[in-house]
């Protein structure tokens, strides 16, 4: 049985209770002049999106996943809370985002860069996500410069986070200085987060 298989048996959304995640999404979505509609890559068991929607931060939603196992956990998940027709939910590996040009306001990748393999898939998504997210980006990484120690810790929390700096040898996607100048390579305008300094506003 390969790793992601296995991986698929275990909730994100654990992990996204601990950290507070779509609190801290929240409250990076408020620095965009619109941010109504958002695209989650990576969104598991749409844990952040039930959350934003719930709390009306967002009045549409999407979540995108490579693991079918988890997308179906949070299709239940939606229809129990009562949230059917208000969070979309799209199975892909990111090669392909089949979505429109600016169909978004906001694109959230939180803890989604680190899982991929090499820089010029990193640069990749991230273009793609450009091309959709008419506002910008808000990307968390488990940093390496964080103030909490939970999070400089993260990356070893997650056993993905493991195999990455393992096989992939990409542990310079936690360095603040390096991510900051890739983001800046591509063109985007780099803001970290002056309350939460995981994340990142890209424009």
């Amino acid at each position: 049985m390969k790793f992601y298989y296995l991986y698929d048996f275990f909730s994100a959304e654990i992990w996204a209770r601990f950290f507070r995640t779509p609190e801290k999404i929240a409250d990076e979505l408020k620095r965009f002049p619109h941010h109504q509609s958002v695209l989650e890559i990576g969104t598991a068991e749409a844990y952040n999106l039930r959350e934003l929607v719930k709390n009306g931060v967002v009045s549409s939603a999407s979540g995108y996943d490579i693991s079918e196992r988890r997308l179906q956990r949070a299709k239940q998940r939606i229809e129990r809370e009562g949230l059917s027709g208000k969070i979309a939910l799209y199975s892909g590996d990111g090669e392909h985002l089949p979505f429109n040009d600016g169909q978004f306001d906001v694109v959230l990748l939180p803890q989604v860069l680190e899982h991929i393999p090499s820089r010029r898939g990193v640069i990749d998504l991230l273009v793609k996500c450009r091309r959709i997210g008419h506002e910008g980006l808000i990307v968390s990484l488990p940093l390496r410069d964080s103030k909490s120690l939970v999070i400089r810790l993260a990356k070893y929390i997650d056993p993905d986070h493991l195999r990455g700096l393992i096989q992939y040898r990409n542990g310079w996607i936690y360095d603040s200085n390096q991510v900051e100048q890739l983001f800046r390579e591509i063109g985007f305008k780099v803001e970290r987060s002056e309350t939460n300094d995981e994340f990142y506003r890209l424009r």
